[in-house]
């Protein structure tokens, strides 16, 4: 009798416990299933959400290495040239260059309002006396250095690009990260900014051409003793030509109607942002 009700404890033991097994399985694939339900309506909404606003590209913020070396801001020419004093063993030279900003190409000046924007921006990304670290990539045929500059982790290149204060310089590219530089264009295209505001902008390089095309203006005679004007004169200048302010207002009033388009804003004044005399300390 004891073995008999030995025998139906436990088999009604087993019993209990097959029942236990089979609800708390169907508990789990339920909560499986909604677990798989939710996640899927999070995808979705997370598609939904990229398709409506597009994100931003990524590697904008570059970090160079330690060992790059640096450069101390003089002044902002434009939204692609600066003027900087080279430090070396931690101290600025007493030589300044001229430094070329790779792989992009910003407006110029002349095409209001786009040019002095690009260059204000570039001029609060690199404000005078910053430090910036430079990785030289050519020097053009002005003997400017063709950089990418850095401060602090932020590639000022790509995020003028990425702004829609610069375009990716087709021809030049190559000499820098061309995935990231597109990607960056694409997303300031898509959002419109700035430059890409426009309904059809005119590339910079595009718009230098429309002015190479235009007969060479006729300047107005030189004074006795004045030095000649620059070559550029013959052709078309830009700010980038030249190395102080004096320089490019001598050219601004050598041809009446400014024909080089010198002065963007018009009030008589060429390339205000260059510095009225050569820096020599």
């Amino acid at each position: 009798m004891y073995r008999s009700i030995a025998i139906w404890g436990v088999t009604s033991v087993f019993a209990i416990g097959s029942v236990a097994c089979a609800v708390d399985s169907s508990v789990t694939d339920s909560a499986v299933a909604d677990s798989a339900v939710a996640d899927s309506a999070v995808a979705d909404l997370s598609m939904l959400e990229s398709s409506a606003v597009p994100s931003p590209p990524p590697e904008v913020l570059a970090a160079p290495l330690q060992d790059l070396p640096s450069v101390t801001v003089l002044t902002v020419v434009d939204g692609d040239t600066i003027e900087a004093l080279p430090v070396i063993d931690q101290t600025p030279s007493a030589e300044p260059i001229r430094i070329r900003l790779a792989c992009i190409d910003a407006p110029e000046l002349a095409q209001t309002p786009y040019g002095a924007q690009s260059r204000d921006r570039l001029q609060a990304l690199a404000p005078p006396n910053a430090t910036l670290h430079m990785r030289t990539v050519d020097y053009d045929r002005y003997g400017r250095t063709v950089a990418e500059l850095f401060a602090g982790e932020t590639n000022l290149n790509l995020t003028l690009v990425q702004e829609g204060q610069a375009v990716v310089y087709d021809d030049y590219v190559s000499n820098c990260g061309v995935d990231r530089y597109y990607e960056a264009q694409d997303w300031a295209k898509t959002q419109r900014l700035d430059f890409w505001s426009q309904s059809s902008p005119t590339i910079p390089w595009d718009f230098r051409r429309q002015k190479r095309s235009i007969p060479a203006p006729v300047p107005l005679a030189a004074k006795d003793g004045e030095s000649p004007l620059p070559d550029c004169a013959n052709t078309d200048c830009d700010c980038g030509d030249f190395a102080t302010q004096a320089e490019a207002q001598r050219v601004l009033d050598a041809f009446p109607g400014d024909p080089h388009r010198l002065d963007g804003d018009g009030d008589g004044i060429a390339c205000e942002s260059l510095p009225a005399t050569r820096h020599l300390d």
